[in-house]
């Protein structure tokens, strides 16, 4: 097994467990059981897996990346950005929802994926400029 291999399969299990978790805690603070008046209606199932496909979206992004990197990305340069979104996305709805909860804590799955997204395009124009200056020279 080369180092690319090793890489892309370590970034697959951090996005996979970053998709089982953010799943996991949004439906554990969202509470859609027992007699919680606000799962009366069926759209408000629908509205909560809207908010939880959001909110899983940016470790998504890193399972769909094809699994070669492209010519002059690093597969290193990539694991690297891959644990810094992904553990860092992970580490704050495990803070806002079990360690730290409150009345607005459910508000971590949207603003997380938000941030999530800016700091994955952050990466993409970055590696994009590199690129095309390294062609360049």
């Amino acid at each position: 097994m080369d180092s690319r291999s090793r890489s892309r399969t370590a970034e697959l299990a951090l996005a996979t467990a970053g998709i089982v978790l953010t799943i996991a805690l949004g439906v554990l603070s969202a509470q859609p059981w027992g007699d919680n008046y606000a799962y009366k209606d069926p759209g408000d199932y629908l509205m909560l897996a809207g908010f939880l496909a959001w909110a899983v979206a940016p470790y998504a992004y890193f399972i769909l990346l094809p699994a070669n990197t492209r010519k002059g990305e690093s597969s290193l340069a990539r694991l690297i950005v891959t644990i810094l979104i992904c553990g860092l996305g992970m580490y704050v709805v495990v803070d806002a929802v079990l360690i730290h909860p409150g009345a607005q804590s459910a508000m971590v799955f949207i603003f997380a994926a938000l941030y999530q997204w800016a700091m994955i395009i952050l990466y993409v124009l970055v590696t994009a400029i590199l690129m095309r200056l390294k062609a360049k020279a």
